[in-house]
């Protein structure tokens, strides 16, 4: 079905289309519209290969098809004539080239700088694909085209923490995914975005990764935040010095909950058969165990006296567990506390109420805490954490989840820092996609 189309600016805008084009025709097809197009030819005649402005017409050239933004809920492609160019100073030919036309792929500017935002935005490459009205690996082929770079400058709050990627190189020898289970998160506490994704957690490769940074750059972190890994704290400690160490405080409670949990289990694989109703009430008290008392009563629950009672009685059948128990309700209510002098000498006392407990697991968890205690203490007294870390890993696997899985590292780490990156806190961020612009692809 073919229909002429008058030569009428909202007829461009519409199709989104320069306004000094001409559309001749309009051919309705089954799956896009077909936009036959003329346009005035570039003024400047510039030889991509050397530059030179000494350039004419070789020959009429050829009729070229390029795919361009969806109008309508259907795909577009345009038609027009493009002629070819002779350099006389370099003795070479090339086709002409307008301004919208994408240097390297078979795709107007404006549809590539809309895949482009949609690659920023929490979707896979497969509804990208859809939304667009183009093929899948027409995505890829812009994703390809965009170069993240590694970043120049650290925050002044560096938080890192690992996250669950399973993704890698392709190993050509062995014809299989060479793929590391942990990647590493660092992100800007600060900003609230990631500035980089590592592949690997050791101790080395960080090392070797925060070596590439001056010493000037390093020393421009102030606060290190991160859980107790100690590769981390062993690259904190060796590459800044000057920067306050900060262990994330949900990872201390997590630290003493799994220890009660652990007590708990230990009690239950104890327990002989024939006790069947001790058995099951331990199995079912783990929610009660892990409970914070400060956090029931702020919420007034009604059910909190019940839940004691039952504590109450499971105490009194174990009590190992009331020990444990009571050094967890012990840590949160130090935690609650606001002067930090008062924080700091009550959990001294802690350390010393329970170093000698004879329960081996709670032993073992107050030895920690107190190899970690100073990094708690800078915790407390620069209010700093992880929290975004932990909120972008969430982030991280949704965009790993809707994607269903990325097998290549580096098809990831892009997708992650379009979505998580410093892009997602611009006003706009397709004038940055246009200012990025390099050759024939975006530097980042």
């Amino acid at each position: 079905m073919a229909a002429k189309s008058p030569n009428h600016p909202k007829v461009n805008y519409l199709a989104a289309l320069p306004g000094d084009m001409t559309i001749t025709n309009i051919v309705k097809r089954e799956n896009c519209d077909e936009f036959y197009i003329t346009f005035k030819p570039p003024e400047h005649r510039s030889c991509p290969h050397c530059g030179s402005n000494n350039c004419v017409i070789k020959d009429s050239g050829r009729v070229q098809t390029i795919r361009h933004v969806a109008t309508a809920q259907r795909g577009a492609i345009l038609s027009f004539h493009r002629r070819r160019l002779f350099c006389k100073d370099c003795r070479t030919s090339f086709f002409e080239r307008p301004q919208w036309l994408h240097p390297s792929l078979h795709m107007t500017d404006a549809l590539y700088f809309t895949i482009c935002l949609d690659l920023t935005q929490m979707l896979s490459v497969t509804a990208i694909a859809r939304n667009n009205r183009v093929t899948a690996s027409v995505v890829a082929s812009v994703l390809n085209t965009i170069v993240w770079e590694h970043p120049t400058m650290l925050p002044e709050t560096l938080c890192i923490d690992e996250f669950k990627g399973s993704s890698g190189e392709w190993d050509p020898v062995r014809s299989r995914w060479d793929v590391n289970k942990y990647h590493c998160n660092i992100s800007d506490g600060d900003g609230g975005f990631i500035v980089d994704i590592l592949p690997q957690i050791t101790a080395e490769f960080l090392s070797r990764y925060f070596h590439q940074f001056s010493i000037h750059q390093r020393a421009r972190v102030k606060y290190f935040c991160c859980d107790m890994h100690s590769g981390f704290i062993s690259v904190a400690r060796k590459l800044f010095p000057d920067a306050r160490i900060c262990i994330d405080m949900f990872h201390v409670i997590k630290l003493i909950n799994d220890t009660i949990d652990e007590i708990r289990r230990r009690l239950q694989h104890d327990v002989e058969e024939q006790e069947r109703e001790k058995y099951m009430f331990l199995k079912n008290s783990s929610r009660s165990l892990l409970t914070s008392e400060i956090k029931q009563e702020r919420m007034n629950n009604p059910n909190n006296a019940d839940r004691l009672e039952k504590l109450h009685t499971l105490f009194d059948l174990f009590p190992q567990l009331a020990e444990a128990y009571d050094a967890l309700q012990g840590f949160h209510s130090i935690n609650s506390k606001t002067p930090l002098i008062f924080k700091k000498a009550e959990l001294t006392d802690w350390i010393l109420q329970y170093a000698d407990s004879q329960t081996p697991e709670l032993k073992k968890l107050v030895l920690r805490i107190r190899y970690w205690r100073s990094y708690i203490h800078n915790t407390w007294q620069y209010q700093r954490s992880n929290a975004t870390c932990e909120g972008l890993n969430n982030k991280i696997k949704v965009l790993k989840r809707i994607s269903y899985g990325l097998h290549s590292f580096e098809i990831f780490r892009k997708r992650v820092l379009l979505t998580c990156g410093p892009m997602r806190l611009a006003n706009d961020p397709f004038t940055i996609f246009r200012e990025k612009r390099n050759g024939k692809g975006i530097k980042l």
